[in-house]
């Protein structure tokens, strides 16, 4: 089993996305993070499930989908690096997706 770590900047991200659905429904919002947050404890098990990024193949960064986000991670090392949680929608700024290792 794969040990998940949180680069900062993703636990920012899910802050934002959080903020973002609460002005709605702040019901709504928690359950769309616990949501989340059970779908990216599945690459505990399985963290090899997400596709290769194909905008960034030197990065060897991997994708999986919760509608409509993208979790970018590494895995390496029996460790999956959660690198951004991103809307699908939006351009991805390469400065925000480096990994930090």
């Amino acid at each position: 089993m794969a040990e998940i770590d949180w680069d900062p900047r993703t636990s920012e991200d899910l802050a934002v996305i959080e903020s973002y659905i609460a002005r709605d429904s702040l019901t709504n919002a928690e359950l769309y993070i616990s949501r989340m947050l059970d779908h990216i404890g599945q690459l505990a098990q399985w963290p090899s499930s997400g596709n290769y990024h194909k905008d960034f193949p030197d990065l060897h960064l991997r994708q999986v989908l919760f509608k409509p986000y993208r979790i970018i991670y590494l895995y390496e090392n029996d460790r999956v690096t959660l690198i951004k949680i991103h809307h699908g929608a939006r351009l991805l700024d390469p400065s925000q997706i480096h990994p930090r290792r």
